[in-house]
């Protein structure tokens, strides 16, 4: 009597294990960085709009692309399709958080986001065409279960990691908040708003360059305090210098200002 199939059988194959654990990987990262690029989109611009454009922009290449995706994946050779985008949004992804750290346009981020989104767009019909190729028989119906169950686990589990990353900045932003006022008590506005604005800077640098989730959850509660740490002063400030009669206008114009200049040229 022959043994059943089982998802355990098929990750014998070296050829199904290898794109199982590619495809694995690949959907956590996209799971992770359209979280981050929603949560980013919010915090820059406070904008419900251009916070639903982000996650449309990272998301409609599946949509736009699916056919054309397919017929060049099975043109060009599905293996070397998949490798090829998989290379291209390592490279995609891992200049984000070096583009948060230059400041560029939040526009220039999201075509990032939308050309590694294309490079998903791709990868995902030739991952699945390629699998009755490292799978026979019955081990086919087995693979493609663990596929597809697999799939569902990393989109849970990305969402709770980036909601550790999104809990982290709140936290550090609170304790930032607490100490903030016996801060401006002792020293300049002006030079705690320089401290905090250059503080901010270097946590994106090395937010980069963080060898681990551990040291990434705590280099993003210290982005939350700094953040905190120029914001307070830069907003104290402008209140005190306003006279009352405009400052409900020029706090509108200032919103208008920092959203077209995040979102947009």
């Amino acid at each position: 009597m022959s043994a059943q199939p089982s998802a355990i059988g098929a990750l014998r194959s070296r050829s199904f294990a290898l794109v199982w654990s590619a495809g694995g990987v690949s959907g956590f990262g996209d799971k992770i960085t359209l979280i981050a690029l929603a949560y980013a989109s919010w915090s820059l611009t406070q904008s419900a709009f251009v916070t639903s454009l982000s996650v449309v922009i990272a998301t409609v290449p599946n949509a736009l692309f699916g056919l054309l995706a397919g017929a060049l994946a099975d043109a060009l050779g599905r293996r070397r399709t998949m490798i090829a985008c998989d290379l291209l949004r390592v490279v995609l992804v891992g200049a984000i958080p070096v583009s948060f750290a230059l400041g560029p346009p939040l526009a220039f981020v999201s075509l990032l986001v939308f050309l590694a989104s294309v490079c998903g767009a791709v990868f995902k019909p030739a991952r699945l065409s390629v699998l009755p190729d490292v799978l026979g028989g019955n081990d086919l119906g087995a693979g493609n279960s663990l596929v597809v169950s697999s799939d569902r686990l990393v989109e849970i589990v990305g969402a709770l990691i980036a909601g550790v990353i999104v809990a982290a900045i709140a936290v550090g932003a609170v304790v930032a908040a607490g100490v903030m006022p016996a801060l401006m008590a002792r020293a300049r506005k002006g030079r705690l708003l320089i401290i905090g604005f250059a503080a901010n800077g270097l946590v994106l640098v090395l937010l980069a360059q963080s060898p681990s989730f551990g040291v990434l959850v705590l280099l993003f509660m210290f982005f939350g305090m700094t953040n905190v740490m120029f914001l307070v002063p830069n907003l104290t400030i402008a209140q005190e210098a306003t006279p009352a009669p405009l400052r409900a206008r020029v706090f509108g114009a200032r919103i208008a200002l920092l959203n077209l200049s995040r979102s947009s040229s």
